[in-house]
């Protein structure tokens, strides 16, 4: 059905959440085109998390939602 237009939003709403996610984390949105180079990048972003005690993919806020509700 994608192929003979049905969804149309859908996919325009998922290709738009790709590229803001890619956003998020700093990626090139580019990458979404190259599997090769995303998984890549994917994995050097893993890698960093995991080894990274002060790994802050969205910087460090200074007021926790969850601290505001105590």
């Amino acid at each position: 059905m994608m192929d003979e237009g049905g969804f149309r939003e859908l996919k325009s709403a998922h290709e738009e959440l790709d590229v803001a996610v890619m956003d998020a984390y700093g990626l090139d949105a580019d990458l979404l085109n190259q599997p090769e180079r995303l998984l890549d990048a994917l994995f050097d972003l893993n890698e960093k998390a995991a080894t990274d005690p002060n790994y802050r993919p969205f910087g460090e806020r200074e007021n926790n939602l969850l601290d505001e509700e105590s």
